[in-house]
């Protein structure tokens, strides 16, 4: 993902999982029937959380919105 290569060249990325665009998908089941993923029914994917270094609530929610739009 690109913003997580930003984050790596500004410094602040300490950890990012579950990022990668490769993923493949999983099947399982509870009591109310089948599940897969990562995609829900929604549409919604699954998984991934960077960690950032930042010095400031206004540099953590810029990451963060930077964050949340690469993953819209």
């Amino acid at each position: 993902m690109q913003v997580v290569a930003e984050m790596k060249q500004a410094g602040v990325l300490v950890f990012a999982g579950g990022l990668d665009e490769e993923i493949e998908n999983t099947v399982g089941s509870n009591s109310e029937g089948t599940l897969s993923g990562p995609i829900t029914k929604n549409g919604e994917f699954l998984g991934g959380m960077p960690i950032a270094d930042v010095a400031t609530d206004a540099e953590a929610n810029e990451w963060g919105r930077k964050n949340d739009y690469a993953c819209t």
